[in-house]
């Protein structure tokens, strides 16, 4: 299930937002001012191809993704 809160993304801009990803709960959190905005499920790594932890920078978006790896997404 997925939580949204249309006002608060419509303001979302790259000063004002991040993601928080939580490995163990395998959720994602829109924050927008500090406010969640979108709350969603995500996919992580397996145990033999683990998520390493850490901040990272969003540095491209595809609406379609296909991994060479994993495939389509």
């Amino acid at each position: 299930m997925t939580y949204r809160q249309p006002d608060l993304i419509a303001q979302a801009d790259a000063q004002n937002s991040a993601v928080e990803i939580s490995l163990t709960e395998q959720r994602g959190l829109l924050l927008v001012h500090g406010a969640v905005a979108m709350d969603f499920a995500v996919a992580t790594g397996k145990s033999s191809h683990p998520t390493p932890k850490g901040a990272y920078k969003i540095l491209e978006k595809k609406k379609a993704h296909a991994s060479n790896l994993y495939g389509r997404i």
